[in-house]
């Protein structure tokens, strides 16, 4: 195959691969994929036009995200990329939510 951005993974050795001492192995989630309830967004705009099935409590990872964050480190993740659901933190243009500021903190 000629594509340079193509990888036949039949072919390749897999058996000597390494990573550098301080590889960062880590998972991340999506708040609007994986909170649930976030309905003051564009995503969920966007949900209700398209007709399609909402978001709605999603994983539920805004109340039990101590727990998912335990299996990260069970799993020796030893990094974790986070969204901020900005609705949540802002619901109305110049008002802010201490609540959800808290909750990310």
């Amino acid at each position: 195959h000629n594509d340079p951005l193509y990888w036949n993974w039949k072919a390749l050795d897999a058996t000597h691969i390494s990573f550098p001492k301080h590889f960062l192995w880590g998972v991340a989630t999506s708040a609007h994929q994986t909170e649930g309830n976030c309905t003051n967004n564009d995503w969920a705009a966007w949900e209700k036009k398209q007709k399609i099935a909402q978001t709605g409590t999603a994983c539920n990872h805004w109340n039990i995200y101590k727990k998912d964050i335990q299996l990260i480190k069970q799993n020796k993740f030893n990094a974790y990329r986070f969204s901020i659901e900005w609705s949540k933190v802002e619901p109305k243009q110049g008002e802010f939510d201490e609540t959800a500021l808290k909750h990310y903190e």
